[in-house]
């Protein structure tokens, strides 16, 4: 469930400076090997994102 908001902020943090220069080029490669473009990448992990948001908040709303 919480996979692609670990992944959001792993790549937040390397791609905003915190990763070596080669780190981040092979999160770009990847990115783009995955999605084709860095706009399809955005969209798939906020997609994502958003249904793993959805999850948690319906497992708050019926525990059990």
């Amino acid at each position: 469930i919480v996979a692609p908001l670990k992944q959001l902020h792993d790549l937040r943090s390397k791609l905003k400076g915190h990763a070596s220069g080669q780190e981040a080029l092979v999160l770009r490669k990847q990115a783009l090997a995955a999605h084709g473009s860095y706009n399809k990448h955005f969209r798939a992990l906020c997609g994502q994102c958003d249904e793993s948001i959805r999850t948690i908040a319906e497992q708050l709303k019926n525990p059990g």
